[in-house]
């Protein structure tokens, strides 16, 4: 029976990884002023606060075995590391946002196999750095700006099932529901157009000139949210690695970028499509049972990894919770 629910997880996780899989490339954005178009290292078009949601969403996840009337509630805060690399001819792109995010989660168990979560969450950066290099192919300039205002907030409503109903054996919950997120933030970085980057010449005339990029979203979505989970005990402590992705429909969101030359104090604003693709990563979460207490590790291994990107996100996270 294991084996016959392994192949059948096995090809689940396959086809969600397909149709959640990173589709953001990198957002290279030419702005056009009286014709005329400006290269100014690419627009990045990145979204921290909602990866910072996508990791708080990983509370709904239940801890203990389901059974009929079964509740579980749970206060988890957690702290959020972001790193954000993008590399292109001509171009280097990083940034590092700390943040902090709160969650409450609520289990219901409908049956020893099936039960639903409601969950909670705020996310909330309050450190971040960018940093941009820019290169002429003969000497590369460097640029420092700084992330601001990046949070959000979600609702989200879960589906669980478990195949088995063994109370202090084996279980593998397998989560699958939809939510509604709304994030913001910005970020600004001072330039200096250059002779060539990416493949695109600034017009002869603005070469040399300062320049100013600030990016803002404030966006919503009803992204997808799959986990899987196999628990169990040893002694005291109980183990929950879990696999988790969020994405999907309803993802797919558009960041405002503000290009400006301060030599000539001309600007232009556009928009960056920032696309609909999926976010996902591993974890543990360790709980000892007699306090319901417990500590969830995400290590940096979250992806987008696709179109020049390179994201990691790294977690900790306390929560304690109640069973009735």
């Amino acid at each position: 029976m294991f084996t016959r629910y392994s192949l059948y997880i096995s090809m689940l996780v396959n086809i969600v990884f397909y149709l959640l899989s990173p589709t953001a490339g990198f957002c290279v954005e030419l702005i056009l002023l009286d014709g005329q178009k400006w290269s100014t290292g690419g627009a990045i078009g990145s979204t921290p606060a909602i990866d910072f949601l996508a990791v708080t969403m990983t509370r709904c996840i239940p801890t203990k075995p389901l059974s009929p009337g079964y509740y579980e509630f749970k206060i988890s805060p957690a702290s959020i590391v972001l790193k954000r690399e993008v590399s292109e001819e001509g171009l280097y792109y990083r940034h590092e946002v700390k943040g902090l995010s709160g969650a409450f989660s609520l289990t219901y168990g409908l049956s020893h196999h099936f039960g639903l979560n409601f969950t909670t969450g705020y996310a909330k950066g309050y450190d971040g750095e960018a940093k941009k290099t820019i290169s002429d192919y003969s000497a590369g300039t460097a640029f420092t700006g700084n992330r601001s205002n990046d949070q959000g907030y979600l609702f989200a409503a879960n589906l669980i099932y478990d195949p088995f109903s063994d109370p202090e054996g084996f279980r593998l919950p397998i989560i699958i529901g939809i939510s509604y997120t709304q994030a913001s933030g910005k970020y600004e970085i001072p330039f200096i157009f250059v002779k060539n980057c990416n493949s695109c010449n600034s017009p002869p005339n603005r070469i040399g000139h300062k320049g100013k990029e600030k990016e803002v979203y404030d966006i919503g979505g009803t992204p997808t949210f799959l986990s899987i989970s196999p628990q169990f005990n040893t002694g005291p402590v109980r183990w929950v690695p879990f696999i988790f992705m969020v994405g999907g429909p309803g993802t797919s969101s558009k960041v405002e970028v503000t290009q400006s030359d301060l030599t000539t104090g001309e600007s232009r604003v556009s928009q960056v499509d920032v696309g609909g693709g999926g976010i996902g990563g591993l974890g543990l979460e360790i709980i000892y049972r007699p306090w319901n207490l417990s500590y969830t590790y995400i290590p940096p291994s979250l992806g987008n990894l696709s179109g020049g990107f390179h994201d990691t996100i790294e977690s900790h996270a306390l929560t304690w919770s109640k069973n009735w």
